[in-house]
């Protein structure tokens, strides 16, 4: 569990870089797609965890936009150094009872994959979910983790597009501005 020091940083972190801006979802969504594809689950999310919730920005077959986070699987995700994988989430004692898998959605499969800023701070994650069970190998593993790093890279870009100057690459008046508030 993080300690609450921790996780006030990383809220901070969330509202600052605006992550929760659906057209950074939108810019995602490829790679949700593409997770979804190539892990062949009828379910990939990219979630954000904030104080209170858990938002789903770009998510691949599940209508629901957010849950609480006291119902997050992908809270004890943040947590992991690499994936969380859960085979069965109706045999695990932790989640048998979440919402999302006792409820109609009927959840059976997780695999989350930590979205870690280059400061080693967790935001979120890149999970993929399935009502079957089922188990990643190694291989699907290493690719999930590769498809969060192309998350946060991806969110790292587009949040610095407009706040760097182009040539050295320094914050500009704007990033200052964001920075100050």
């Amino acid at each position: 569990m993080l300690d609450r020091s921790q996780d006030l940083e990383r809220v901070a972190l969330i509202e600052a870089l605006n992550v929760m801006d659906p057209a950074l979802g939108r810019s995602l969504d490829p790679i949700t797609e593409l997770a979804a594809f190539t892990f062949g689950t009828p379910i990939a999310l990219i979630s954000i965890v904030d104080a209170d919730t858990q938002q789903f920005i770009s998510r691949v077959g599940l209508a629901l936009e957010r849950t609480d986070r006291h119902h997050s699987i992908c809270s004890c995700a943040l947590q992991s150094a690499g994936i969380l994988q859960i085979s069965d989430l109706r045999n695990d004692p932790r989640f048998r009872d979440n919402p999302i898998v006792s409820g109609p959605e009927r959840m059976r499969f997780y695999a989350g994959a930590p979205l870690v800023t280059r400061n080693g701070i967790a935001l979120g994650t890149l999970c993929l979910m399935d009502r079957e069970p089922r188990l990643l190998s190694s291989d699907e593993q290493r690719q999930l983790q590769t498809l969060a790093r192309i998350v946060m890279n991806q969110m790292e870009l587009t949040m610095s597009v407009g706040r760097r100057e182009p040539i050295s690459g320094l914050p500009n008046r704007q990033q200052f501005q964001a920075d100050l508030s």
